[in-house]
C-alpha cells in the first residue's frame, strides 16, 4: 500500500530489511545457543554440556533430572584431543583452509561449489533486477506489480519442495532458469500490449528466479556434506551479494537491458546447473573410486 499510494521509492524498505535483519541476528546470537551436534563433532564437550542444559531448561526440564546431560568425564579424558580441536577452530582462516581441505576431498565437492555458486549469483542478481524495476515495468504500475510477483513468490516456494522431491535438483532448476528466460524474452518481444499480458509475463518471471534461488536453497542438502554447507553458502552468498550490489546502476538503464541481462543470467544458470552430477551417477563414481582403491590396497599387500 505504501509503494501504491504514498511512495515508490523502494530504498526505505531496504533500509528497515537491513535494520531488522541485523536486529534479529544480534538476537539470535545472544539468545539461541550452539548446536549441541556441532559441539560434540568437535569435541567441545563442555560447551555441549552447557548448549544441551540450556535447551533443556527452556523446555521446562528440572534441573538435575535424568534429562540433563553431564560430559565432564568426556571433556577429562579427551582433554588433550579438545584443546587440538579448539585450536583449530579459532579464527576464520583456519576454518576457511579446512573448508577447501574438505572441498578438495571428493572431486564433485569443488564442481559443485562453483556451480552452487554460479547459480546463487545468477538468481539473486535477477531477483533483486526484477524488484527494483518493479515501479516502472508493465505500466509502473507498483500495486499491481507488487501483488503479481509476491503471489508468484509464494507459489514458488510452496512448490519448489515437490518439484525437488520428484525432479531432483538438477532439473529444478534447469526449469526454473528457463522458465524466466522464455518470460524475459516475451517481455522483450510481447505478442501483446495489455496490462494483463505484462502482468503474466511478471508473474511467470518471478515463479521462475524464485524457484531457482529456492531450489539453490534447499537442493543443497543433497550434494555437500552436513558440515560443509554452512561454510557454502556463506562464500556463496558474499560473491552474490558483491554481484548485487551493481543492479541498482544495470536498472537504471531500462526495461530493456534489465530484461536482457536477466535472460543472459537465466542461460548462465541453466548451463551451470547442467553440469551438477546426479545423485545417482556420485554413488556409482563413489563405487568406482572405493574399488579401484581396494584394488592398490590389494596389490600392494601382496607385494
Amino acid at each position: 500500500m505504501f509503494l501504491g499510494v504514498i511512495d515508490e521509492d523502494v530504498f526505505p524498505f531496504l533500509w528497515l530489511g537491513l535494520i531488522l535483519s541485523a536486529l534479529g541476528l544480534c538476537l539470535t546470537l545472544s539468545s539461541i545457543p550452539e548446536s549441541p551436534h556441532y559441539l560434540y563433532s568437535r569435541r567441545r564437550f563442555l560447551e555441549c554440556q552447557a548448549s544441551l542444559n540450556y535447551i533443556a531448561r527452556f523446555n521446562r526440564v528440572s534441573e538435575g533430572g535424568p534429562n540433563f546431560v553431564d560430559m565432564t568425564e568426556l571433556h577429562r579424558d579427551n582433554l588433550l584431543t579438545m584443546s587440538q580441536v579448539d585450536n583449530d577452530s579459532e579464527g576464520g582462516i583456519i576454518d576457511l583452509a579446512w573448508f577447501y581441505s574438505q572441498i578438495r576431498v571428493e572431486r564433485s565437492h569443488l564442481r559443485h561449489f562453483l556451480i552452487i555458486s554460479a547459480c546463487w549469483t545468477c538468481s539473486s542478481m535477477s531477483y533483486y533486477l526484477l524488484t527494483f524495476r518493479l515501479s516502472s515495468l508493465a505500466g509502473g504500475n507498483m500495486l499491481f506489480n507488487g501483488f503479481t510477483v509476491a503471489v508468484a513468490e509464494l507459489l514458488a516456494n510452496l512448490i519448489v519442495g515437490t518439484f525437488l522431491a520428484e525432479l531432483g535438483l538438477k532439473t529444478t532448476l534447469i526449469g526454473s532458469y528457463l522458465l524466466s528466460a522464455l518470460a524475459s524474452i516475451l517481455y522483450l518481444f510481447p505478442i501483446l500490449t495489455l496490462a494483463p499480458w505484462y502482468a503474466a509475463i511478471l508473474f511467470f518471471l518471478r515463479l521462475g528466479l524464485v524457484s531457482g534461488f529456492a531450489g539453490t536453497f534447499y537442493g543443497t542438502n543433497a550434494l555437500f556434506r552436513p558440515d560443509l554447507i554452512p561454510l557454502v553458502f556463506a562464500i556463496a552468498n558474499i560473491g552474490a551479494r558483491l554481484a548485487t550490489a551493481v543492479t541498482p546502476q544495470i536498472g537504471r538503464n531500462g526495461d530493456t537491458v534489465t530484461m536482457a541481462v536477466i535472460f543472459s543470467l537465466s542461460l548462465l544458470g541453466m548451463m551451470a546447473a547442467n553440469f551438477i552430477i546426479g545423485e545417482v551417477l556420485m554413488k556409482k563414481r563413489k563405487k568406482k573410486r572405493s574399488s579401484k582403491e581396494k584394488k592398490k590396497k590389494h596389490r600392494s599387500s601382496k607385494r
